[in-house]
């Protein structure tokens, strides 16, 4: 898959081991981002934007038969460097019953697209390469025997990076610390009722 061809947005770490930024993909649907390691070597992870599929039972010839519908720009789908993982900005439709996925499908236009969503990355370099964290969601590991000395981003028209920080995390060395900025829904239940089981 070739790469937008506007240049990058380089960040280095320096003396720090993590990273945060957000990006968004633009109109392009594509975007490449690069780790590069102390003595030169990289290693880079491309992302698509992808539509999400819908799927319903209809009625041909008198029999109910599956069907399977696109539904645009709902998530963006991120490989190379030994990963693959999906980002879905739009409801993941396979998580959903058939009626929740047709009420979901009807208003699909007015939820966030993937093309113009801001992703967060954090990037955590340690000893044995990089751990990667969407939204606060783990990823997976870009391994490497040298240090992490930079993150670049290659986006097209539209794409723009933002918030980008270097820091060194506090490290106890018993835990793990999760940053939930990002999954955190305070109030989500607040008018929330308990159901009878019927």
């Amino acid at each position: 898959m070739a790469l937008p061809t506007l240049p990058a947005d380089a960040v280095e770490l320096g003396n720090a081991d993590t990273l945060e930024l957000e990006f968004r993909i633009g109109g392009s649907g594509k975007a490449g981002v690069s780790f590069k390691f102390a003595g030169g070597k990289s290693q880079t992870l491309t992302g698509v934007v992808k539509a999400d599929a819908m799927r319903r039972t209809v009625t041909k010839d008198g029999k109910k038969v599956p069907e399977i519908v696109p539904m645009p720009d709902g998530l963006i789908e991120f490989g190379g460097s030994g990963l693959s993982l999906k980002y879905h900005t739009r409801p993941r439709l396979s998580r959903y019953t058939e009626a929740q996925q047709a009420e979901l499908a009807s208003r699909w236009e007015s939820l966030a697209g993937a093309a113009q969503s801001w992703v967060p990355l954090e990037v955590r370099a340690d000893a044995g390469g990089v751990e990667l964290w969407l939204a606060g969601r783990y990823g997976g590991r870009l391994l490497s025997e040298s240090r992490l000395v930079e993150v670049s981003l290659s986006l097209g028209k539209g794409g723009e990076v933002r918030g980008e920080r270097a820091f060194t995390r506090a490290n106890t060395g018993r835990y793990l610390a999760l940053d939930v900025r990002q999954i955190a829904q305070p109030g989500v239940m607040k008018d929330g009722t308990v159901s009878s089981g019927d």
